[in-house]
């Protein structure tokens, strides 16, 4: 229930246009994302192309250092490793 309030919070403030999640370092990104539900991250990708961007291990979101390219598989570990 918990992990569904903050779903729900991300995704009004990524409607908002107040939040980028990929703007937050890597490891960041990999630690929030690794609190939720598959279903819930997926629906979180589908809100914006920034989010979809993260969870799609064939983008890179920068130009940087090869843990930052990989963040999208880092993410999808950690879900499956739960």
């Amino acid at each position: 229930e918990n992990s569904r309030t903050l779903l729900m919070e991300m995704i009004a403030m990524a409607n908002r246009g107040s939040m980028d999640v990929t703007l937050l370092p890597c490891d960041a990104q990999i630690l929030i994302c690794s609190y939720l539900p598959p279903n819930d991250l997926l629906s979180f990708a589908c809100t914006s192309k920034s989010g979809r961007k993260m969870l799609d291990d064939g983008c890179e979101i920068v130009d940087g250092p090869s843990t930052c390219r990989d963040t999208a598989l880092l993410i999808w570990k950690a879900l499956f490793r739960r």
